[in-house]
């Protein structure tokens, strides 16, 4: 996922490599103007290169919010929270990104400009 991520230099600090993303839980979906926004779960995953202070509270687990911008199009079916799904990325033109997420969450589609990290959450499972 990360050759697609704008403004994402925390991710991108934390985190040497993407977690495996079929490990994630959807948490939440939300949609605000032309904004998407998908919220997994990452129970036992943490970054590689965690703050000092989350290893400090012993922070378990991470949460990632990614945000997608001026969304052009989406399509959201059977969609179950704390289940698992993974993502696709496809560059389909210059200027949109087509992006899948699928699995026993559901299925969302969404076609974008761009996608960014909204936050990094640590927590304990």
């Amino acid at each position: 996922m990360r050759e697609y991520l704008t403004n994402s230099n925390f991710y991108l600090k934390i985190f040497s490599v993407d977690p495996d993303f079929k490990a994630g839980r959807l948490l939440n979906l939300t949609m605000e103007n032309n904004h998407a926004f998908i919220t997994l779960g990452f129970p036992h995953i943490l970054p590689d290169s965690a703050p000092i202070n989350w290893n400090k509270n012993n922070f378990n687990s991470t949460k990632i919010v990614i945000s997608f911008q001026f969304v052009k199009n989406i399509s959201v079916a059977n969609i179950s929270l704390n289940k698992t799904g993974w993502f696709e990325f496809n560059k389909n033109t210059k200027q949109y990104i087509e992006v899948i997420f699928c699995g026993d969450a559901g299925n969302v589609n969404i076609v974008c400009e761009f996608i960014s990290i909204g936050g990094i959450i640590p927590y304990n499972e």
